[in-house]
């Protein structure tokens, strides 16, 4: 990740973020999906109705956040920034900046290098796509043996900021499955916003670029 080694870096899941956080850290960045609860298949995803699981797990961690911040900088990216780029929302969560759009492009690095150092970024980042040769290959097991195949979608609806699709190599594919069984991995999931659409022309479905990927 640019200038940072992975000593510098630390990973964790939301409800151990407590245990991390100390004098020493100097940017907290949060990937969220719906911190809002304005995408309404995830409203429908907690069995208890109103309120989507995502946003309750972010307005958690926020708290969280606000009695450990200690100076730091807090960076939320992710699908459902955009729901945070108001003003009143960013203070209202203690948040400092929000980068909309795909956060593996060579500029991120860039940004967090720079709030680091204390230079002026903005509080609202655009990202650009990501190209495909700026998706690293994973360095190690992940959660359910995950595996991104594809990126995007290519159904381009009007009202949609998610970019076009765009497909990994199968043989990217292939060498994240093998890193994730060597570290012991016993399964893995292909990710993709569509499967079906891997390898696709259009909407029509290539059937055995599919086939292969199974």
């Amino acid at each position: 990740m640019g200038g940072f080694n992975r000593s510098q870096v630390i990973v964790v899941v939301p409800e151990k973020i407590q245990n991390v956080i100390d004098s020493d850290t100097k940017v907290v960045s949060i990937t969220v999906r719906d911190p809002l609860s304005k995408i309404h298949h995830y409203s429908l995803l907690n069995p208890l109705g109103g309120e989507s699981y995502s946003s309750l797990s972010f307005k958690k961690l926020s708290e969280t956040l606000k009695a450990k911040k200690r100076g730091c900088t807090v960076v939320v990216e992710g699908p459902g920034a955009w729901q945070l780029t108001a003003p009143k929302d960013r203070s209202r969560f203690a948040i400092d900046h929000v980068i909309v759009g795909e956060y593996t492009t060579s500029a991120i690095p860039r940004i967090f290098e720079k709030i680091v150092a204390g230079n002026d970024v903005p509080d609202v980042i655009s990202a650009p796509p990501t190209t495909l040769e700026e998706v690293p290959t994973v360095r190690g097991g992940v959660t359910e043996g995950l595996i991104e195949a594809a990126r995007g979608c290519n159904r381009s609806c009007r009202f949609c900021t998610v970019p076009r699709i765009r497909c990994r190599p199968f043989r990217d594919i292939v060498e994240e499955a093998e890193v994730n069984l060597r570290y012991g991995k016993r399964d893995v999931t292909l990710r993709s916003d569509d499967i079906f659409t891997y390898g696709a022309r259009g909407l029509e479905i290539n059937q055995e670029a599919v086939l292969r990927l199974y």
